[in-house]
């Protein structure tokens, strides 16, 4: 569950990134500006747990991750990024935790925690 953001990303693209709804990055994170990398959820890229989709992961975590992941290949440490998408929310007296990405598969989520899950799919 989320509404979603448009990436602000224009400085990158008005100096030569690609990218449409985020700035593309490589499993590195550099852009297609040399040195320039990009973090967050105005990183679009190719993720293994998406079968190879192009995403962007709007989550504190992953944008911790990733900053972690740049810093290291910045040194000279250049390993891919390869971390399972994972967030957590609280909401009052709720809690809501996702682990992975949905890419659509065909009304197949469910619920299977909490006091508001019902049987079908929603």
């Amino acid at each position: 569950m989320g509404i979603g953001i448009v990436p602000a990303v224009c400085p990158l693209v008005v100096a030569g990134a690609s990218g449409a709804n985020g700035v593309d990055v490589h499993e590195l994170y550099r852009t297609s500006l040399p040195d320039i990398y990009a973090i967050g959820d105005c990183a679009a890229f190719a993720c293994d747990y998406a079968r190879g989709t192009v995403v962007r992961v709007e989550s504190v975590q992953n944008a911790n991750d990733m900053a972690t992941w740049v810093a290291k290949a910045i040194r000279g440490d250049e390993k891919p990024y390869k971390a399972f998408s994972w967030f957590w929310s609280n909401h009052y007296d709720l809690k809501l935790q996702t682990a992975g990405i949905n890419m659509g598969n065909g009304g197949t989520e469910r619920c299977i925690l909490g006091r508001f899950c019902v049987p079908q799919p929603y």
